[in-house]
């Protein structure tokens, strides 16, 4: 089950991973000043000077009690592209500028931070703490659709994980109910993942229109990966509904900040 850490910076968790550093950012508790990114916006280029994020980074890394040295955060290009990082890779895209970009990440070097990005697209944390190894997804429509939650669970397993121990956590994105999609993006979907499929996460009102769901696909996603059903945690927060908590994409069109979604190994482990 989710619920909400109160404090300086408010965040999200899951119960599901209360063994492992972990959290989901919403729009407070950071040093953001402009009025469309106050105040904890973790994304370059959307209006706050990169010390500012930098600075975000570190508090909020700093909340979840791991270490932002540690960490990278990418940018991210809607791909099932997944990393498998070690030392060499800490620090990427927030002390050390690269253009290397992908969407996902997965790692068993403790002390390891990782962060997907996020203003509407879902972002899912994995754990297996038996084997030591996490994961961290930024799952878009495209994303979603090429099961890049499927692809970071086998990521897992090639380095020790066990897909009966591996937890997951489908955090704060945009509902089913504020997602509505037009023709054209069905019969994208329909050619990417099969009518089946489609069937099953994109819904027709009865007021005709089409909405889809992407808690669903991704957790139709992660149960075809293997996973346990109780071992999959999705947050009944919407970032569409609650643009006060969270910043969103279609609530607030390009004048937002972002969020985050972080997790990182025991630097014991």
């Amino acid at each position: 089950m989710f619920y909400k850490v109160y404090g300086d910076v408010p965040k999200y968790r899951s119960d599901l991973l209360n063994d492992v550093a972990h959290g989901f950012s919403t729009r407070h508790g950071g040093v953001s000043t402009c009025e469309h990114t106050a105040s904890m916006n973790l994304a370059f280029g959307r209006g706050d000077d990169d010390e500012t994020v930098i600075k975000n980074f570190e508090i909020f890394a700093r909340s979840i009690g791991a270490d932002s040295k540690r960490g990278l955060m990418l940018n991210q290009i809607h791909s099932t592209e997944i990393l498998t990082v070690t030392e060499s890779e800490h620090g990427l895209g927030v002390y050390q500028k690269t253009e290397l970009a992908l969407d996902g990440y997965v790692s068993k070097t403790p002390g390891t931070l990782l962060c997907v990005r996020v203003a509407d697209c879902v972002p899912i944390l994995f754990a297996d703490t038996e084997a030591g190894v996490i994961g961290a997804v930024h799952s878009g429509w495209r994303g979603s659709i090429g099961k890049i939650g499927k692809l970071c669970v086998e990521r897992m397993c090639e380095l020790g994980a066990k897909r009966e121990s591996i937890r997951a956590a489908i955090g704060p994105c945009i509902c089913k109910d504020c997602y509505e999609v037009n023709e054209d993006f069905v019969e994208t979907c329909e050619i990417l993942g099969g009518k089946q499929l489609c069937s099953r996460f994109i819904e027709m009102a009865d007021d005709g229109r089409k909405r889809a769901d992407l808690k669903l696909l991704n957790k139709l996603v992660l149960l075809e990966a293997g996973l346990d059903e109780k071992n999959i945690d999705v947050s009944p927060s919407c970032t569409c509904c609650e643009p006060n908590e969270f910043f969103s994409h279609r609530y607030h069109k390009d004048k937002r900040g972002t969020m985050c979604a972080m997790i990182a190994l025991d630097p014991k482990i």
